[in-house]
Protein backbone atom coordinates (compact mmCIF):
# COMPACT_ATOMS: atom_id res chain seq x y z
CA UNK A 1 0.00 0.00 0.00
CA UNK A 2 2.93 2.39 0.79
CA UNK A 3 4.49 2.11 -2.72
CA UNK A 4 0.66 2.57 -4.31
CA UNK A 5 0.69 5.58 -2.05
CA UNK A 6 3.92 6.94 -3.04
CA UNK A 7 3.48 6.08 -7.00
CA UNK A 8 0.16 8.28 -6.57
CA UNK A 9 2.03 11.13 -4.83
CA UNK A 10 4.76 11.03 -7.76
CA UNK A 11 2.19 10.83 -10.13
CA UNK A 12 0.65 13.91 -9.27
CA UNK A 13 3.94 16.11 -8.13
CA UNK A 14 4.72 15.20 -12.10
CA UNK A 15 1.33 16.41 -12.83
CA UNK A 16 1.84 19.74 -11.48
CA UNK A 17 5.54 20.07 -11.78
CA UNK A 18 5.19 19.67 -15.98
CA UNK A 19 1.28 19.86 -16.38
CA UNK A 20 -1.25 16.98 -17.99
CA UNK A 21 0.01 17.35 -22.04
CA UNK A 22 1.41 14.55 -22.73
CA UNK A 23 4.99 14.80 -24.91
CA UNK A 24 6.88 12.42 -27.37
CA UNK A 25 10.61 11.48 -26.57
CA UNK A 26 12.35 11.59 -29.91
CA UNK A 27 14.25 8.57 -30.58
CA UNK A 28 16.15 7.56 -33.61
CA UNK A 29 14.90 3.83 -33.68
CA UNK A 30 11.12 4.86 -34.37
CA UNK A 31 11.75 6.43 -37.17
CA UNK A 32 11.28 3.97 -39.91
CA UNK A 33 9.91 0.40 -39.52
CA UNK A 34 11.44 -2.47 -41.10
CA UNK A 35 9.98 -5.40 -42.19
CA UNK A 36 9.40 -8.47 -40.56
CA UNK A 37 7.38 -11.62 -41.75
CA UNK A 38 5.37 -8.89 -43.49
CA UNK A 39 4.92 -7.14 -40.26
CA UNK A 40 6.04 -3.50 -39.70
CA UNK A 41 8.30 -3.56 -36.82
CA UNK A 42 10.67 -0.38 -35.46
CA UNK A 43 13.98 -1.22 -34.47
CA UNK A 44 12.99 0.31 -30.72
CA UNK A 45 10.51 -2.92 -30.52
CA UNK A 46 12.87 -5.50 -31.34
CA UNK A 47 15.33 -3.81 -28.76
CA UNK A 48 13.11 -4.07 -26.05
CA UNK A 49 13.28 -8.21 -25.85
CA UNK A 50 16.58 -8.44 -26.52
CA UNK A 51 17.49 -5.62 -23.89
CA UNK A 52 14.91 -7.72 -21.64
CA UNK A 53 16.89 -11.06 -22.29
CA UNK A 54 20.07 -9.09 -21.27
CA UNK A 55 18.93 -7.87 -17.84
CA UNK A 56 17.87 -11.13 -17.28
CA UNK A 57 21.01 -12.67 -17.54
CA UNK A 58 22.95 -10.06 -16.04
CA UNK A 59 20.82 -10.85 -12.59
CA UNK A 60 21.13 -14.40 -13.36
CA UNK A 61 24.84 -13.87 -12.98
CA UNK A 62 25.07 -11.59 -10.48
CA UNK A 63 22.36 -13.49 -8.25
CA UNK A 64 24.53 -16.81 -9.60
CA UNK A 65 28.09 -15.49 -8.87
CA UNK A 66 28.42 -12.64 -6.46
CA UNK A 67 28.62 -12.62 -3.14
CA UNK A 68 26.59 -9.49 -3.23
CA UNK A 69 23.96 -11.79 -4.58
CA UNK A 70 23.78 -14.93 -2.83
CA UNK A 71 23.40 -12.73 -0.17
CA UNK A 72 19.82 -11.27 -1.78
CA UNK A 73 18.75 -14.46 -2.39
CA UNK A 74 19.46 -15.58 1.29
CA UNK A 75 17.37 -12.44 2.69
CA UNK A 76 14.69 -13.52 0.01
CA UNK A 77 14.20 -16.67 1.53
CA UNK A 78 14.53 -15.73 4.68
CA UNK A 79 15.11 -13.06 6.58
CA UNK A 80 16.40 -13.90 10.29
CA UNK A 81 18.52 -16.51 9.05
CA UNK A 82 20.13 -14.52 6.52
CA UNK A 83 20.33 -11.87 9.79
CA UNK A 84 21.87 -14.77 12.00
CA UNK A 85 24.25 -15.46 9.28
CA UNK A 86 26.11 -12.20 9.23
CA UNK A 87 23.99 -10.75 6.22
CA UNK A 88 23.65 -6.59 6.83
CA UNK A 89 19.24 -7.29 5.89
CA UNK A 90 18.47 -3.72 5.29
CA UNK A 91 21.67 -2.95 2.79
CA UNK A 92 20.42 -5.66 0.87
CA UNK A 93 16.84 -4.58 1.02
CA UNK A 94 17.88 -1.02 0.69
CA UNK A 95 20.04 -2.40 -2.84
CA UNK A 96 16.95 -4.32 -4.29
CA UNK A 97 14.77 -0.91 -4.13
CA UNK A 98 17.76 0.58 -6.20
CA UNK A 99 17.83 -1.97 -8.45
CA UNK A 100 14.21 -2.08 -9.30
CA UNK A 101 14.08 1.60 -9.34
CA UNK A 102 17.08 1.63 -11.71
CA UNK A 103 15.07 -1.34 -13.85
CA UNK A 104 11.79 0.45 -14.05
CA UNK A 105 13.56 3.54 -15.09
CA UNK A 106 15.27 1.89 -18.07
CA UNK A 107 12.29 -0.16 -19.22
CA UNK A 108 10.64 3.56 -19.30
CA UNK A 109 13.03 5.03 -21.12
CA UNK A 110 12.28 1.71 -23.60
CA UNK A 111 8.96 1.82 -24.04
CA UNK A 112 8.37 6.24 -23.78
CA UNK A 113 9.44 6.32 -27.74
CA UNK A 114 6.44 4.57 -28.85
CA UNK A 115 4.06 5.85 -26.43
CA UNK A 116 3.31 9.63 -25.83
CA UNK A 117 4.73 10.25 -21.83
CA UNK A 118 2.55 11.17 -19.24
CA UNK A 119 2.56 11.57 -15.92
CA UNK A 120 0.33 7.93 -15.34
CA UNK A 121 1.95 6.80 -18.65
CA UNK A 122 3.46 3.89 -16.10
CA UNK A 123 -0.24 2.96 -14.61
CA UNK A 124 -1.03 0.88 -17.33
CA UNK A 125 2.04 -1.26 -17.57
CA UNK A 126 2.63 -1.42 -13.92
CA UNK A 127 -1.05 -3.40 -13.75
CA UNK A 128 0.24 -5.30 -16.47
CA UNK A 129 3.47 -6.07 -15.04
CA UNK A 130 1.68 -7.17 -11.54
CA UNK A 131 -0.75 -9.34 -13.35
CA UNK A 132 2.51 -11.06 -14.95
CA UNK A 133 4.58 -11.48 -11.91
CA UNK A 134 1.48 -12.82 -10.72
CA UNK A 135 0.54 -15.41 -13.11
CA UNK A 136 4.33 -17.09 -13.49
CA UNK A 137 3.96 -17.07 -9.35
CA UNK A 138 6.91 -14.51 -7.73
CA UNK A 139 9.16 -17.71 -7.25
CA UNK A 140 11.27 -17.18 -10.32
CA UNK A 141 12.45 -14.94 -12.70
CA UNK A 142 12.35 -17.27 -15.79
CA UNK A 143 8.53 -18.27 -14.84
CA UNK A 144 8.19 -14.36 -14.47
CA UNK A 145 9.67 -13.58 -17.84
CA UNK A 146 7.78 -17.15 -19.88
CA UNK A 147 4.42 -15.91 -17.82
CA UNK A 148 5.43 -12.16 -19.80
CA UNK A 149 5.85 -13.97 -23.14
CA UNK A 150 2.11 -16.18 -22.64
CA UNK A 151 0.27 -12.65 -21.21
CA UNK A 152 1.91 -10.82 -24.28
CA UNK A 153 1.04 -13.80 -26.54
CA UNK A 154 -2.91 -13.98 -25.07
CA UNK A 155 -3.29 -9.95 -25.02
CA UNK A 156 -1.87 -10.15 -29.02
CA UNK A 157 -4.38 -12.72 -29.70
CA UNK A 158 -7.48 -10.97 -28.21
CA UNK A 159 -6.61 -7.70 -29.33
CA UNK A 160 -6.16 -9.18 -32.89
CA UNK A 161 -9.63 -11.71 -33.15
CA UNK A 162 -11.88 -9.54 -30.65
CA UNK A 163 -10.86 -6.26 -30.57
CA UNK A 164 -9.13 -3.45 -28.33
CA UNK A 165 -12.24 -3.28 -26.10
CA UNK A 166 -12.10 -6.86 -25.24
CA UNK A 167 -8.81 -7.14 -24.45
CA UNK A 168 -8.40 -6.32 -20.73
CA UNK A 169 -11.56 -7.85 -19.99
CA UNK A 170 -10.47 -11.03 -21.56
CA UNK A 171 -6.88 -11.42 -20.38
CA UNK A 172 -7.45 -10.28 -16.49
CA UNK A 173 -10.14 -12.84 -16.37
CA UNK A 174 -7.99 -15.44 -17.70
CA UNK A 175 -5.43 -14.57 -14.68
CA UNK A 176 -8.40 -14.35 -12.11
CA UNK A 177 -9.16 -17.98 -13.50
CA UNK A 178 -5.62 -19.16 -13.69
CA UNK A 179 -4.92 -17.82 -9.81
CA UNK A 180 -8.26 -19.76 -8.73
CA UNK A 181 -7.41 -23.23 -10.07
CA UNK A 182 -3.27 -22.88 -9.45
CA UNK A 183 -3.10 -19.65 -6.61
CA UNK A 184 0.64 -19.67 -6.72
CA UNK A 185 1.01 -19.04 -10.41
CA UNK A 186 1.16 -21.25 -13.64
CA UNK A 187 5.36 -22.05 -12.33
CA UNK A 188 5.11 -20.77 -8.78
CA UNK A 189 5.63 -23.82 -5.95
CA UNK A 190 3.05 -23.03 -2.87
CA UNK A 191 5.28 -22.51 0.05
CA UNK A 192 6.36 -24.77 2.60
CA UNK A 193 4.94 -24.15 6.04
CA UNK A 194 6.95 -25.55 9.02
CA UNK A 195 5.14 -26.10 12.30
Amino acid sequence: MATVAGGILLDNVVLFTFGNEPRTLPSNLVGESWNVFGTGVYPQQILIPIAAIGVALALHALFRHTRQGRALLAVVQNLQAAKLMGINTTVMVTGSFAISSMLAGCAGLLIAPLFSVHSDMGTLFGLKAFAVAILGGMTSAYAVMLAGFIYGLVEAGVTTYLGSSYTFIVVFALVIAVLTIKPSGLFGRAAIKKV
